[in-house]
């Protein structure tokens, strides 16, 4: 059995963390349990009644689950807290075995560094060897992602938002296209990327506006229509005369009305890969926002 033992960080790193590694647990022929996923569980009506989070049909009222989901998540934290200690000494809880990820920084790169690969020795071989392997950190992912991908619809299906949130975000996105033939999501992310990897990617409000406007001249205006999600408030005055309307403002109706659109834009995050992914709608990472993308410049997420 592998079981989540660190504590969850935000929420598109969770979801492929989390998927990753649910993916690996049915690959290998066992089970993933991932009681550290804390609060995001409640987002997701498969997961909201199980504390295990681990695929587990309904076991509790969503509020018992919830209290005992912190309980298991404190004693999995101090899990795994015990078993480094002790393989720091040489010495192991019986038939149990730690695996830790990390990162340099929290965008994915090309020398995906920290990265532990899930479906590849020797992950593969501690599974078969191993009791309860544990697992800790942020960077659990399959190096083969076409094999991934097909686990895709069974991933998809496991994080389903809710029918409340599904209706609001096909009733959000319906509003907000008016007609027109391409709606884009577009993805704000500035609280935390101010001071992040330096602010290479903190763009100003003025930034996405140009960007969106470049959209509107490129695709033609009368055939593009944006959502809008940001992390912060939206200022009054954005984006006048462009066909735009702001996303619901929680983070879980966000992510489902950025999936919603055509194609999602935004600076490289999980949570809008994570909306493309979820959905099967390209997306375009904003490396420069002074670029104004083609269609063509929009891709598949592969995880």
């Amino acid at each position: 059995m592998i079981i989540g033992v660190s504590r969850a960080n935000r929420l598109g790193n969770a979801l492929f963390n989390h998927a990753h590694l649910m993916a690996a647990a049915w690959e290998h022929g066992t089970r993933y349990a991932n009681p550290c996923f804390g609060d995001n569980a409640d987002l997701f009506p498969r997961l909201r009644n199980d504390p295990f989070c681990a695929d587990l049909a309904r076991l509790l009222p969503a509020r018992a689950a919830t209290s005992v989901r912190g309980l298991l998540e404190r004693g999995a934290f101090r899990l795994g807290k015990e078993q480094a200690a002790l393989e720091a000494q040489g010495r192991s809880l019986p038939g149990t075995r730690l695996v830790a990820s990390g990162w340099d920084s929290t965008l994915e790169t090309e020398a995906r560094a920290g990265v532990v690969l899930v479906d590849r020795e020797p992950f593969r071989g501690l599974v078969r060897s191993s009791r309860f392997l544990l697992v800790s950190g942020p960077l659990f992912r399959f190096e083969d992602r076409a094999r991934f991908l097909e686990w895709r619809p069974r991933i998809t299906e496991y994080f389903r938002p809710s029918e409340a949130v599904r209706r609001r975000s096909s009733e959000l996105a319906a509003g907000a296209r008016q007609g027109a033939r391409w709606l884009v999501g577009v993805h704000v992310r500035r609280r935390d990327y101010e001071e992040f990897v330096g602010g290479g990617y903190f763009y100003e409000w003025q930034a996405y506006e140009e960007l969106m406007r470049g959209i509107a001249r490129a695709w033609g205006e009368d055939r593009v229509a944006f959502v809008v999600t940001s992390d912060e408030p939206i200022p009054e005055h954005f984006a006048a005369g462009l066909r735009w309307t702001p996303g619901p403002g929680d983070c879980g109706t966000d992510i489902a009305s950025l999936g919603a659109c055509d194609r999602v834009i935004g600076p490289p995050s999980t949570f809008s890969a994570w909306a493309a992914f979820a959905a099967g709608i390209p997306l375009y990472r904003i490396m420069d926002p002074a670029q104004v993308p083609a269609l063509d410049d929009f891709v598949q997420v592969d995880g």
